[in-house]
């Protein structure tokens, strides 16, 4: 049998921290379900947080609602991209 094709964590992660409304478990079930191959072995919520990190230093604004739910927020610069 082929080898199953892995994909990466980050563009899904971070299209759900742009997306918002979702928390870090949702988040981790969401990469469960999609990207179960790439998942084996790995700190998923680690790589979350890896991402919120890097978002952060990029100039992003992380927001947290009362249950938890995550939004990630592009700087004044960019969102006039998007």
């Amino acid at each position: 049998p082929a080898a199953q094709e892995r994909k990466l964590l980050a563009p899904i992660i971070d299209a759900l921290l742009l997306k918002g409304g979702v928390s870090m478990l949702g988040i981790v079930r969401m990469l469960k379900r999609k990207a179960s191959v790439s998942c084996r072995g790995k700190d998923l919520q680690a790589n979350v947080r890896a991402r919120l990190h890097w978002l952060k230093r990029k100039g992003y604004a992380i927001e947290t609602d009362e249950l938890g739910r995550l939004r990630a927020t592009p700087p004044c610069d960019q969102a006039a991209n998007l």
